[in-house]
């Protein structure tokens, strides 16, 4: 799925986990990463990274769609920059196209069998603000704020059909901003009305919504196995038992002590990318008897205070010797003289 990059800077960070999976990470974090990351510079200002295959494709606003080859990872290709017109979002890719969240302009998609020479965006027009798109099948799906998810046709890409919409949100204000689609369910992240379910085993006639109030302000969503887990602004992490997506468990929020914007999965860890350059890893490995939470920033410190602690240590331990050796030797001097005299 898409991952959103936060903090809008002309390089991209990729956090490199034990799977060698690419995890962008927001603007330079200038403390301890669990392990190498990598610096690639992207023209504008990048929003969102999609890595498929060989290729890493970055939306950069103001500047389109970059495609970045990453056959070697940690000696990426240079950047090419496909100019589209202003407003990209996220970009999602299936089999030979990409399908592309264009804000105002709705959803462009781009051939790209060959990624180093893609073809010409088409553009969908939507009627709100998209955000996001998630490709299931012949259906591409876009959070599409305040007209909530519009489905659209994608059997032959080069000709899609017109939006169908789905509202899904409770209030007249703002909506959908980020969808994820596993199954027959369609799992929307609506900044009011908080995570909203939509049965699209026909998806062009998707059931009624049914929402979840979770208490924050959802940015994005990701479902694994029976889970739903949302970055939810200052509410941090909030994860949701969806084993039966009819009747979803109540909601369990996790502090990451920082503004989540965005969640990715990743076998047993669940990574947040925060505001204010912090990456938060989360154990979710038996997630409702035992969360284990590690802040990049919280780690800094405590290895920052645990050496302090040995280094002070260390440095009475030196003094003590040396006012033990130097008492001593003001012993010896004395019994010297004594001997003397």
């Amino acid at each position: 799925m898409c991952m959103k990059i936060f903090y809008f800077t002309n390089k991209v960070r990729f956090f490199i986990d034990p799977n060698m999976l690419l995890i962008p990470i927001c603007k330079f974090i200038k403390t301890l990463c669990p392990r190498d990351t990598l610096v690639i510079d992207i023209i504008g200002m990048p929003d969102s990274v999609f890595v498929s295959g060989n290729y890493a494709y970055v939306t950069s606003w103001g500047r389109g769609l970059a495609i970045i080859d990453i056959s070697d990872p940690l000696n990426p290709g240079t950047p090419l920059h496909i100019e589209l017109m202003d407003g990209a979002q996220c970009v999602f890719i299936s089999g030979d196209y990409a399908y592309v969240a264009f804000s105002e302009s709705g959803l462009a998609i781009i051939d790209i069998f060959d990624p180093l020479n893609p073809g010409s965006p088409l553009y969908v027009d939507t009627t709100g603000f998209a955000s996001n798109v998630f490709v299931s099948s012949n259906y591409a799906y876009v959070a599409d704020g305040k007209s909530g998810l519009a489905i659209i046709d994608i059997s032959d890409p080069l000709n899609p059909g017109s939006p169908l919409y789905v509202d899904t949100t409770s209030e007249d204000i703002s909506g959908a901003s980020d969808v994820f689609v596993l199954g027959d369910y369609a799992y929307v992240a609506d900044s009011k009305s908080g995570l909203v379910i939509i049965d699209v085993s026909d998806p062009l006639n998707p059931g009624t919504p049914s929402y979840i109030d979770t208490q924050g302000s959802p940015h994005h969503v990701f479902v694994s196995g029976d889970y739903a887990y949302m970055a939810e602004g200052e509410s941090g992490l909030t994860i949701i038992d969806l084993s039966d997506p009819l009747n979803p468990g109540t909601p369990l929020h996790i502090d990451i002590q920082g503004y989540a914007r965005d969640v990715f999965i990743s076998s047993d860890y669940a990574y947040v990318a925060a505001w204010y350059s912090r990456l938060a890893f989360v154990d979710v490995s038996n997630i409702f008897n035992k969360t284990t939470n590690y802040n990049l920033n919280q780690t800094i410190i405590l290895v920052g205070w645990v050496i302090s602690m040995i280094f002070a240590a260390l440095m009475i331990f030196l003094i003590s010797i040396s006012l033990i050796s130097n008492k001593l030797s003001k012993n010896l001097l004395k019994e010297q003289i004594t001997n003397i005299m």
